[in-house]
């Protein structure tokens, strides 16, 4: 001990040798006075390198009675390890791999120290690694998160293959969360499908930017057609439950948004997203749709389950999208004959602009008599609607046919042959 003291102190302002170091930690070893903790701090002024091959020894060897000791050399290597990484031209780089191992397996070093220096020396897979090991990447992705720090795809790969999707979109983490690009966080969603619900409206203003195959995957995982994963069922008061009677509160934002998800909202959402792959207005090149989420079964939809959404809700998403054919199925599916023939009138009105995305612009299409007489066939002169509803529908008829200049001589005989008929 005392010759490794004399060695030490002679090398006080200048580089220790190789070879010197060498000794130095044979001789500590040799005696049995000397805490490890007192030979690393001798050793680190001389190089990491020295300092974590000495770690490495002193931590194999079981010594539960110095705790506090093995700890601080434990502390000692991961910033000495850190220190060498960073240098990148650094040939102890070679270590890097016992480094990893060594996170994963010592339960020496306090956690949360071993983040933060990790979050230090920007080293976010070495932050990540002890996360995972020590079953707390809640606390890495924090870390991450308060420095403004940013994970990258194969990083956040790593992690949903560990299983640690629900990490990510806790809303502790949301910061981080957003900090990624859309088709990432789109990704990590599909793995933790409950959290879709907790950021559904968040979902629906990002929509328009996502591509047509990763809605097919999320129409494909909310499809209440075949959700078998979780049963759910509509309670009294409208909320969705689970099976077990307890409420699915899944907030967006827990300390702001905690509000329970509806039986009304999970339809409106995959509605929503069959609206968005049935959109002709975006500036997406056009694609399959999938034949269970194509045009006709959304209108089928919007009148099988006229009970399960709020039509205002979808007839405002309707008209988000340009989709007026859906517009006035959801009219139809409550009965509002007068608004339906509005949305099929200005169907007829309207198309979508391919210069603007989400914009339309309004520019006249020609509307045959033809199809304004098939419409008055079939919903004037039927018995479908009440005759207060007929007459409201006649009217808004008339006034169209008036604005296309069509011949009024044409449809007073019509109506005349019509009424004649009826008679």
């Amino acid at each position: 001990e005392s010759v490794a003291d004399a060695i030490c102190a002679d090398h006080t302002n200048k580089k220790m040798s190789r070879n010197s170091c060498e000794w130095v930690m044979r001789l500590y070893a040799k005696s049995g006075h000397v805490m490890p903790s007192t030979t690393l701090q001798n050793l680190l002024q001389n190089g990491g390198v020295n300092a974590i091959e000495y770690a490495k020894e002193a931590l194999a060897l079981p010594s539960p009675s110095y705790k506090h000791d093995r700890q601080f050399v434990a502390h000692a290597v991961i910033t000495s390890a850190l220190k060498l990484h960073h240098r990148a031209t650094c040939p102890a780089t070679k270590d890097w791999a016992w480094f990893l191992w060594f996170l994963q397996s010592n339960a020496d070093f306090d956690m949360a120290f071993a983040i933060a220096r990790c979050v230090d020396f920007e080293c976010v897979d070495a932050a990540l690694l002890i996360g995972h090991a020590r079953h707390h990447v809640d606390a890495a992705l924090h870390a991450l998160q308060h420095v403004g720090m940013t994970l990258s795809e194969a990083q956040v790969d790593t992690l949903l293959s560990q299983h640690h999707a629900s990490n990510l979109t806790a809303p502790e983490a949301r910061v981080l969360f957003r900090s990624l690009p859309l088709s990432v966080q789109l990704k990590v969603l599909l793995k933790h499908p409950s959290a879709i619900w907790a950021q559904r409206d968040w979902l629906v203003r990002v929509l328009p930017d996502a591509t047509d195959a990763e809605c097919v995957a999320l129409a494909s995982t909310l499809d209440p057609r075949t959700l078998a994963s979780v049963q759910f069922q509509s309670s009294d008061d409208g909320l969705l439950v689970y099976n077990n009677g307890v409420p699915a509160s899944l907030s967006d934002v827990a300390s702001s948004e905690a509000i329970p998800v509806t039986l009304e909202e999970r339809v409106e959402l995959f509605l929503t997203l069959l609206l968005r792959l049935n959109c002709t207005s975006l500036d997406t090149p056009p694609s399959k749709v999938p034949t269970a989420f194509s045009q006709q079964d959304l209108l089928q939809l919007l009148g099988g389950w006229s009970k399960q959404y709020r039509p205002p809700v979808m007839v405002f998403r309707c008209a988000e999208y340009g989709n007026w054919a859906a517009a006035a199925a959801c009219y139809e599916a409550q009965g509002e004959w007068v608004d339906a023939i509005e949305c099929k009138l200005h169907l007829h009105d309207l198309e979508p602009s391919s210069s603007l995305s989400y914009v339309l612009l309004a520019h006249h299409v020609m509307m045959t008599h033809e199809e304004l007489v098939g419409l008055l066939e079939s919903l004037v002169f039927s018995s479908v609607m009440a005759p207060p509803m007929r007459v409201a529908v006649l009217a808004r008829l008339l006034v169209h046919w008036h604005a296309m200049r069509y011949d009024i001589e044409v449809l007073e005989r019509h109506l005349s042959q019509q009424s004649g008929t009826n008679n």
